[in-house]
């Protein structure tokens, strides 16, 4: 019995030994690859081109298609086995002209312009503009608890911030984001005519943010447009002491779907060829940044 258990205890040491070698193995490979992306940093060149010489990538707009012509040229001169493009619809929308948000006839502020930015997929005011007074709220339920017989004919104004104290800071987006997406809807349901929505960032700054709304089909469609969290504190310490109207604006539109690519480059194994790993990233981008982070470096790395 004793020879046995001396047995397995030599059996489990040596495939620890070689567990080790395994993983020392893979992490001298993983660190050729950082040696070889900072000595030879090609990848800051491309990701240059994509945000700086194209810029924003809406998707169906020039810079959209700028980027697709650019990445397939850049896949198909570093090797790939193939490389190839792939056909697809994507939605077009427009943002229009600057976006205006101001607040009109406080009888303590007086006229103040804040700083909005159109939700991606919002409808417009049209040219002339709509002015309205402005109810805040934190959570898409208070807007169904108010309902219409306080919302109706009113811009209902999202305010609620995202969790700093959140590590992961994706985390505090996901807890704050629902109002963004959904938002312009549920207001619309009670019969509101616009929504403003606080940005989606923890920075406390002017420079409003935009993403991306989902219109239910089954309610108007109203504009919707996102202020700097600076501006959505202002706006919300003057709702606290008076009634507060609104004049904004936005000329954004949605236009029929573009045609439009996926850019494919495969490099075929020699152990496994008819198995697959998937590595990408979007090359669409808003159209008020580079999209750097988002997701220009995704498709670097890619």
């Amino acid at each position: 019995m004793r020879k046995y258990t001396i047995g397995l205890l030599l059996m489990l040491g040596f495939q620890q030994i070689s567990l080790a070698q395994t993983e020392d193995t893979d992490a001298f490979f993983i660190k050729s690859l950082y040696d070889e992306a900072l000595s030879n940093p090609v990848g800051y060149h491309w990701l240059g081109h994509l945000c700086e010489g194209i810029g924003g990538r809406l998707a169906g707009s020039p810079g959209a298609a700028a980027a697709v012509d650019y990445t397939a040229q850049v896949m198909d001169t570093i090797g790939l086995d193939t490389v190839y493009m792939q056909a697809c619809d994507v939605p077009h929308w427009e943002r229009g002209d600057t976006e205006i948000v101001r607040i009109v006839n406080s009888s303590s502020q007086g006229t103040v312009d804040l700083g909005g930015l159109a939700l991606g997929n919002s409808f417009g005011t049209g040219p002339a503009g709509l002015t309205a007074e402005v109810v805040e709220v934190k959570t898409l339920d208070e807007v169904e608890e108010l309902g219409a017989q306080n919302l109706a004919g009113k811009i209902v104004f999202f305010n609620r911030p995202m969790d700093p104290t959140q590590l992961r800071t994706f985390n505090a987006y996901g807890g704050a984001v629902d109002q963004r997406v959904w938002g312009a809807s549920k207001a619309a349901a009670a019969g509101a005519v616009a929504v403003l929505v606080r940005s989606m960032t923890t920075r406390l700054d002017d420079e409003p943010h935009t993403g991306t709304l989902v219109y239910n089909e089954d309610h108007p469609k109203i504009p919707a447009i996102a202020i700097s969290t600076k501006d959505a504190n202002l706006l919300s310490q003057l709702l606290n002491q008076e009634n507060v109207e609104i004049f904004m604006r936005n000329t954004s539109r949605m236009l029929q779907p573009k045609r439009s690519y996926n850019v494919v480059g495969e490099i075929r194994g020699s152990t496994h060829p008819d198995e697959i790993i998937a590595v990408g990233g979007h090359l669409d981008s808003w159209d008020v940044g580079q999209g750097a982070h988002d997701d220009g470096s995704g498709c670097v790395h890619s």
